[in-house]
């Protein structure tokens, strides 16, 4: 985890990168020493950036579309991306949830906009 967040500069990737090897090998004492005699000293903020979450639609709606188009996941998730993108496939979403009967508080997740 230190690893990651000192990556968060980007003029001391590759130095990160060149020592995670040894993250392996010595012992986190060491490393914290190591790590106080590589990096330049003075008060720096590293701001994190998280990665992209993978839960971007519910599970339900996938699992909706999949039956609907009779489709793999991957495929229902494009067709999510798609049908977001417009009015009428956020109405159009909204009528395949009302035709499997989802519950009116289940829609409301999908934070559709209509």
């Amino acid at each position: 985890m230190v690893n990651r967040f000192l990556s968060m500069k980007p003029e001391w990737v590759e130095l990160i990168a060149t020592l995670l090897p040894l993250s392996q090998t010595l012992s986190p004492k060491e490393m914290y020493k190591l790590y106080i005699s590589v990096i330049p000293k003075g008060k720096y903020f590293l701001k994190y950036i998280k990665g992209k979450s993978e839960d971007k639609y519910e599970q339900f709606i996938i699992d909706l579309l999949k039956k609907e188009y009779d489709c793999s996941e991957n495929q229902a998730i494009e067709y999510l991306e798609v049908l977001y993108s417009s009015r009428e496939g956020r109405e159009y979403m909204k009528y395949v949830c009302e035709k499997y009967g989802i519950d009116k508080k289940q829609i409301t997740k999908l934070k559709l906009k209509i």
